[in-house]
């Protein structure tokens, strides 16, 4: 019996690989025709690390453990080259046909192994966007980089038009394949609200934007002192951890769960009637698809985002929830009031969100990263 070599398929990421890419990771690690390898760099002490779990062996899985890079630039230069040394070496020793990398600055740092190994093809999965990419030296760093590209998975369908096609205009929209941030059909399948009373809010993932979190705790407990009882939950990772605590042990209408990952996310959703989605908005937010939109929308859950976004015109085209601008405080407190109100106007955002629950399922999206990645081995 012969046996077929398998190709080789390397995943690498610069922190604790997010629930999207993990997904990748396991569709293309349960197929018989490749081997799979992660590589993903640990940040010791650090806020944003994320509990992970993954199907992947040990002998798999690379976790290369370094402190945070954030910090002074020689603090960031020194780790980074820590870790892209680490990781050079795990491509030489592993020998990939493919290497799958998260975001543009992590791919910038290996792409460059094009010009050693010429059959090496290289996935770039724009999770993440930066600004900083867009003019000037780190323009011309990321278009030299974008010459070694193979295929991008993006997130958001404006990060071709907004951002690839910025950097690099003549990139070909079938290089390029929008995967949502969407969760897997058996993790909100058959979803059932537990019974609570009064309405309460959901802010699960990244914990970000002090102002944001602090001016909705203080409209939560000007509508509970004239009786409406409106309480949030917490749940995640994030720089702004220390404050949801400290709100936590504050105030009786804020709840703080903890980190989460895909085994123990149902039960959280199952608590909310709506998903809270309102930050401080820079380049990327504007034109992002969060994972939160998708899972609030697998859900049959409104979802209240911030304004000027494309995750605003994205709610307002399938009226699947709300919109309110960053920092107005008085709009969102007469929003939560008039929801308290009338929860009956949520039935009909959660009807719409079950209209188009198809579009924000992973397996609805596989077909084409397994083709995807068909046709850059066979080219």
């Amino acid at each position: 019996m012969i046996k077929i070599k398998r190709k080789r398929i390397i995943f690498i990421s610069s922190n604790e690989p997010i629930p999207t890419f993990r997904r990748k990771i396991e569709l293309l690690n349960r197929r018989t025709e490749y081997e799979v390898y992660l590589i993903h760099w640990h940040r010791k002490k650090s806020l944003i690390n994320m509990p992970m779990t993954t199907s992947l062996h040990v002998d798999q899985t690379v976790k290369i453990t370094l402190p945070d890079p954030y910090g002074n630039l020689l603090r960031r230069f020194v780790y980074t080259v820590f870790f892209g040394a680490s990781v050079i070496w795990k491509i030489i020793k592993i020998r990939p046909d493919i290497v799958h990398i998260n975001n543009l600055d992590m791919f910038i740092s290996f792409s460059f192994l094009k010009l050693v190994k010429h059959d090496l093809k290289f996935v770039l999965d724009l999770i993440d966007t930066r600004e900083d990419f867009l003019k000037g030296k780190m323009l011309r760093l990321a278009k030299f980089s974008m010459r070694f590209m193979d295929f991008a998975f993006i997130t958001a369908p404006l990060y071709y038009e907004k951002y690839l096609k910025i950097i690099d205009p003549e990139l070909s929209k079938r290089s390029v394949a929008w995967v949502p941030n969407a969760p897997m059909r058996r993790d909100f399948d058959g979803l059932v609200k537990t019974p609570h009373r009064g309405l309460q809010l959901g802010y699960f993932g990244f914990l970000r934007g002090a102002d944001s979190i602090n001016m909705l705790s203080e409209i939560l407990a000007e509508l509970n002192l004239k009786g409406q009882k409106i309480s949030i939950l917490f749940a995640g990772i994030g720089i702004e951890k220390p404050l949801v605590e400290q709100l936590a042990d504050k105030y009786s209408f804020v709840k703080y769960f903890g980190p989460f990952n895909y085994t123990n996310v149902r039960p959280l959703y199952e608590q909310i009637d709506i998903v809270y989605s309102v930050y401080l908005l820079d380049h990327n937010k504007k034109i992002h698809m969060s994972c939160r939109l998708s899972e609030a929308i697998n859900c049959n859950l409104p979802i209240i985002v911030q304004a000027d976004s494309y995750q605003a015109e994205y709610v307002q085209k399938y009226d699947i929830g709300y919109v309110v601008k960053y920092g107005q405080k008085q709009e969102l407190k007469t929003l939560l009031k008039r929801i308290y109100e009338h929860p009956q106007e949520l039935d009909s955002k959660a009807e719409n969100c079950a209209s188009i629950k198809h579009e924000h399922v992973f397996e609805n999206h596989a077909g084409k990263i397994l083709d995807s990645y068909n046709e850059l081995l066979n080219k």
